[in-house]
């Protein structure tokens, strides 16, 4: 009887290692979706930062329109308003209350600044700055 051998011992292996280049193709691959998740995370969390901001400076100028109403048509202190508009969102953004301000820019114009600390996971700190003019109409006499 004649045996005929079709293959020789070089394929032997050849599926293990295929097997591992395929385990370090997915590795590196998983590294790269875990990297843009935690960018994803850091972008998420500075949209929020911004819209507490955004909703900071909402809050004064209806503060300063409360005002201007309890005070039948006279321009707002903005001193008085911004003590308390302060106090209320002191713990929301960081250090947030040191760099917040209303200022009377003229008579019953304000400017509404808004400055906060932006810490990211790459320990990279920024100082983000929001500002808003807002106008009241004045008592006419």
């Amino acid at each position: 009887m004649l045996v005929i051998r079709c293959c020789g011992n070089s394929t032997r292996g050849a599926s293990l290692v295929e097997a591992l280049v395929a385990l370090l193709v997915l590795s590196i691959g998983m590294l790269g979706v875990a990297a843009m998740q935690i960018k994803a995370m850091q972008g998420s969390h500075v949209a929020y930062q911004r819209g507490l901001a955004s909703l900071m400076t909402s809050d004064a100028r209806e503060r300063l329109w409360a005002t201007l109403g309890m005070t039948r048509g006279e321009c707002p202190s903005a001193g008085a308003v911004e003590t308390d508009w302060q106090e209320h969102w002191a713990d929301v953004l960081p250090s947030v209350r040191e760099s917040s301000a209303i200022d009377e820019i003229a008579s019953c114009t304000y400017s509404i600044i808004i400055t906060w600390q932006e810490r990211r996971l790459d320990k990279e700190t920024s100082t983000p700055r929001l500002r808003t003019i807002t106008r009241l109409p004045r008592r006419s006499e």
